[in-house]
């Protein structure tokens, strides 16, 4: 099983990753706000900021203060099997 890191110690299943929004926009503010209203909503930033969240094809949506390009690019690697410098990333 093969997982991302999202920031504090946090992980989520890299392949139940649907997608990753910016957390910037009041469109994305609001879902995250219905999210939590409804108990879908996991929260993944220790106490810091809301950078993204990433959608999970549970119905779940976890918050990370992690940046949105910084996970795309992680998820990526780990989908590919190498890094930003093409060495072989391990699975964890």
């Amino acid at each position: 099983m093969t997982t991302l890191k999202i920031g504090h110690g946090n992980i989520v299943i890299a392949h139940r990753v649907l997608t990753i929004e910016e957390a910037a926009t009041e469109t994305v503010r609001r879902i995250m706000r219905k999210e939590q209203d409804e108990n879908r909503l996991v929260d993944g930033t220790a106490g810091h900021k809301t950078r993204s969240l990433i959608f999970m094809n549970s119905g779940h949506v976890v918050a990370s203060a992690i940046r949105k390009k910084t996970l795309i690019r992680r998820l990526k690697e780990k989908r590919s099997g190498k890094n930003k410098d093409g060495n072989h990333v391990d699975s964890e």
